[in-house]
């Protein structure tokens, strides 16, 4: 059996003793995201969440889990979950579910399966949650433009950036390190005060897409610091 056939057959006993195999991409140039194989079978969709930084990755797993076990076509498209907050379900539109769903379309050799995004409330918005509700459009999708644009930069295009919640919530990134080749600290507010459960690593091409003011970060040397007072400002080097 080649690995194809393994990997299908993994998938189909997941679907039968769970109802569903959720598939997971780790981030790399792009933000990661989950999406399910197998409620095709039981209510004619799929559903996905992508991005939504504002959780740890372990409390997204648990929130995808439950999500899939509760989502219905016949309800009002929200479902409250107890510890995390109100989510909603939006059909995706296939420009997208072609680029994300991979899984799923070869699972089911079909390349238009019915696919809902998973949103979280406004304030739990982060900038890394796609609108997949409009067609697939690299200009309009900050970092998601590299799933289908080549990286410009001299960097690696799967460099990591140490961040804050509140630097995905919107807030301007105003402290920047670069401690190793391919890994930068980037906080919006003073590092050393930021609470470690706000601490997340995500793509730095993710924070490059979306804010073009972060591009003189990609120039710094190792252990070379800068700051700024906010958005509008110019950056400085550390002392």
């Amino acid at each position: 059996m080649n690995e194809r056939d393994l990997a299908i057959e993994r998938i189909r006993k997941n679907i039968q003793e769970s109802g569903f195999h959720l598939y997971q991409l780790l981030p790399n140039s792009t933000p990661g995201f989950f999406y399910t194989i197998g409620l095709t079978e039981r209510i004619g969709a799929e559903i996905v969440l992508a991005g939504c930084g504002f959780y740890s990755p372990e409390q997204l797993v648990q929130i995808v889990q439950e999500l899939a076990q509760q989502f219905t076509l016949d309800g009002d498209f929200e479902i409250k979950l107890k510890s995390q907050g109100v989510f909603t379900f939006h059909e995706v539109e296939t420009t997208w579910s072609k680029k994300l769903l991979a899984g799923a379309i070869d699972y089911y050799s079909n390349e238009e399966i019915l696919a809902f995004q998973v949103m979280p409330e406004q304030d739990k918005m982060t900038l890394d949650v796609p609108d997949m509700t409009e067609a697939y459009d690299p200009e309009a999708c900050g970092g998601w433009r590299w799933l289908t644009e080549p990286w410009p930069y001299d960097v690696a295009a799967e460099s990591k950036a140490v961040t804050n919640v509140d630097a995905l919530l919107g807030y301007p990134i105003t402290e920047v390190t670069r401690w190793e080749k391919d890994q930068w600290e980037m906080f919006s507010g003073a590092g050393p005060e930021v609470d470690p459960a706000d601490i997340r690593v995500v793509p730095l091409a993710t924070l490059i897409g979306e804010d073009d003011s972060l591009e003189p970060v990609l120039k710094l040397d190792l252990e070379q610091g800068i700051w700024r007072e906010d958005a509008e400002s110019d950056w400085n080097a550390w002392d």
